[in-house]
């Protein structure tokens, strides 16, 4: 318990010396390895709720997993994996909303698409996709439309172009390349 108690306050300098100073037998490893099942369920759902950010839960982690406990090995790598995927989902999100308010259609477009689907700012993320990808090509259809009307439809096909990378398979942009090519 001191040692669950060593991790909940932070100091995991403090659990690993008890760990290594205070641990030695069979049946202290397997209770321990009990105890830190429940924490690390905790630990998850405390992560979740935002109550513990990445770092701090990535660190608690990795000195658990210093304790070499053969049974929470695999449970440790999956959680680290979780917490990654939710780290650069919410990395992704932040980035594309950077993006957004500065305009960078492009980069926002290509950010949000990145978020996974697991994430729980997929649905928000999902919800400004579609907003921008409209607005976006809305921009580049009127760009492309004052082009072709100024006889410039050298330019009026490659921003449309541009946007037929960044909006795959949209027909009206296909139509539109079509008619001024």
């Amino acid at each position: 318990q001191r040692i669950i108690r060593a991790l909940k306050s932070g100091d995991n300098a403090e659990a690993v010396s008890i760990f290594y100073d205070n641990i030695d037998t069979t049946s202290e490893k397997e209770s321990l390895t009990k105890n830190l099942e429940k924490f690390l369920v905790n630990l998850k759902d405390d992560f979740d709720a935002g109550e513990i950010d990445y770092h701090e839960t990535k660190s608690k982690l990795n000195t658990i997993l210093t304790f070499n406990l053969e049974d929470l090995s695999l449970k440790i790598a999956e959680m680290l994996d979780y917490i990654d995927n939710s780290n650069e989902a919410c990395v992704s999100f932040e980035d594309a909303e950077r993006a957004d308010n500065n305009g960078d259609y492009e980069k926002a477009i290509e950010l949000y698409k990145s978020v996974p689907q697991n994430s729980s700012y997929y649905d928000v993320a999902q919800e400004r996709l579609k907003e921008i990808m409209r607005e976006y090509k809305g921009k580049i259809l009127t760009a492309a439309s004052a082009y072709a009307d100024d006889d410039n439809y050298g330019m009026a096909v490659e921003k449309l172009k541009e946007a037929s990378v960044v909006i795959e398979d949209d027909n009206e942009i296909q139509n539109k390349l079509s008619e001024y090519s």
